[in-house]
């Protein structure tokens, strides 16, 4: 098996789809908990990881979360995102992470989310209410800034890293600045977050790009007044499609993957679904040929960027927006990924490689680099 020249140990991971079909270019993602065998010899901000195809070689495009990564008492623990060209169903498909590099640079690639998304905001950083503190993992580059003040969401643990808490009774959202690029127009549409209600209450939103005034096309995407999951799609002149889910009780303090996707050729109103299950129950008008473009900024946390409240209360993370209609399959992987035991990865036994004599030395160099050595 070949070897990827100047890194010192690796790791097999076996992602196993679950989904229901073959996937291709998912971007997955691996908790890394408590891993003593890593943290004995990865840098600190895990700089240099690095995550190949099975040959061993090739490298994939990946992201480490930031914030996030650390190693505390020798055991490493963070989140990494890479994307898997191929992910074949009902078999494991085979990766491997490599580790144990001082002189390996820091590598994050825009490329790990694909070209039909439009925004990916993982929702991990302690915000201020600074311009671009909310990053867009995507080439987009669609970055958002919270509110001023108490009104700006607060970082607390989540489900996979850190998420953001959105406080109801402190008008807490994210302002995400108006892009060409956020305009879905008569493209397909998906949107899924993972999402943690606090409470259930009258109209909570998740994501909106709307006018309050009614100026151009809109779509959201959260909760109705009945507290079942809503996604609407809008031209703003007067033709809105929404579709709704069943669910009304049990929402509260627990984690869901929620999701909703239109599917414009097939002229239906969406689809809305709950850890990767689908539970359109009714909807209204086709989504088909709706041209869904303005001028607004975007929001997480509440209905628009001008004015509209509806303020979510709870914790959310990993907002991914698209616009493609990913199946039902796609849905379900990512929901066994993002909330199943171990991300439906098995990580290997640590192999050792063949390290060239000039890296001896480098065991010095990362003990001064640890603060070992003075």
């Amino acid at each position: 098996m070949a070897w990827l020249t100047g890194w010192q140990r690796r790791k097999k991971l076996s992602v196993n789809n679950t989904g229901g079909s073959d996937l291709t270019d998912f971007p997955v993602c691996w908790k890394i908990t408590a891993d003593a065998e890593i943290g004995a010899r990865c840098l600190l901000d895990g700089a240099d990881l690095r995550i190949t195809a099975a040959d061993g070689v090739t490298l994939l495009p990946q992201e480490l979360k930031v914030p996030g990564f650390t190693v505390l008492f020798g055991l490493a623990s963070g989140i990494i995102f890479f994307k898997a060209p191929l992910l074949s169903n009902g078999v494991l498909t085979d990766f491997y992470v490599y580790y144990g590099n001082i002189l390996a640079p820091a590598k994050k690639d825009l490329d790990t989310w694909d070209a039909d998304f439009v925004g990916v905001w993982h929702l991990g950083e302690s915000g201020a209410g600074v311009a671009g503190e909310f990053k867009d993992s995507t080439i987009n580059a669609n970055h958002g800034q919270g509110a001023a003040g108490a009104n700006c969401p607060t970082q607390v643990p989540g489900l996979i890293g850190f998420a953001n808490w959105f406080n109801v009774g402190w008008n807490q959202w994210i302002n995400i600045p108006d892009s060409p690029t956020m305009d879905i127009g008569l493209n397909d549409l998906t949107v899924s977050c993972l999402v943690y209600q606090t409470s259930v209450g009258f109209l909570r939103k998740i994501f909106g790009k709307e006018d309050k005034f009614g100026v151009g096309g809109f779509y959201l995407f959260g909760f109705s007044d009945s507290d079942y999951m809503i996604a609407n799609l809008s031209d703003g002149a007067g033709h809105t499609a929404y579709t709704a889910g069943t669910k009304t009780t049990g929402w509260g303090n627990t984690w869901y993957h929620l999701a909703y996707r239109a599917d414009r050729a097939a002229l239906d109103q969406g689809i809305v679904s709950y850890g990767g299950v689908p539970d359109s129950s009714f909807g209204s008008n086709p989504a088909g040929m709706l041209t869904v473009a303005n001028a607004i900024d975007g929001a997480i946390g509440r209905r628009s960027g001008n004015g509209n409240t509806q303020y979510f209360d709870g914790y959310l993370q990993e907002l991914r927006i698209s616009k493609k209609a990913r199946t039902e399959f796609w849905q379900r992987f990512e929901n066994a990924n993002l909330t199943g035991a171990g991300n439906n990865i098995t990580p290997g036994p640590e192999e050792s490689g063949v390290v060239p004599p000039p890296q001896i030395h480098s065991l010095f160099i990362r003990r001064i680099y640890r603060g070992e050595l003075t």
